[in-house]
């Protein structure tokens, strides 16, 4: 990790204490990757009250991607997570979140971005595409 692990994990401790005054969670360039993830993503399954989850720069692959898409499956109180800037590769990171932007009623907005292209989905505008996702504005 890039930033102190012990800020990260004073950040899962709060998280799995399901603090009300916890709504939005920055971990933006901590370099968590899938590990942290992994790990975020078990305290997030059962979390009531944050609602905004911030992981870019994170070097996060498909591996924590669907880690973390099968803890929004659980999740209904995040409604925007932005994974921008990490190694998910662009139909790779998308198809992780597709069912989870489908079927999770809480979850809004999905940002994922590179230097290469951007991708922001709203839930209620996703259609398939050619395979893949697209973003109807």
């Amino acid at each position: 990790m890039t930033t102190s692990p012990l800020l990260f994990q004073h950040s899962l401790q709060q998280i799995a204490a399901d603090d009300p005054n916890i709504t939005k969670l920055c971990l933006d360039g901590y370099g968590i990757g899938d590990d942290g993830a992994e790990a975020l993503a078990k305290v997030i399954q059962c979390n009531t009250h944050l609602q905004k989850l911030y992981l870019q720069q994170n070097q996060i692959t498909p591996l924590g991607a669907a880690a973390l898409a099968e803890a929004l499956e659980e999740n209904q109180t995040i409604d925007y997570i932005d994974l921008s800037y990490n190694k998910l590769g662009k139909s790779k990171g998308i198809d992780e979140f597709w069912d989870v932007l489908t079927n999770n009623k809480e979850l809004k907005k999905f940002v994922m971005s590179s230097d290469k292209f951007v991708v922001c989905f709203k839930s209620k505008q996703l259609r398939r595409h050619h395979g893949g996702a697209r973003a109807h504005y």
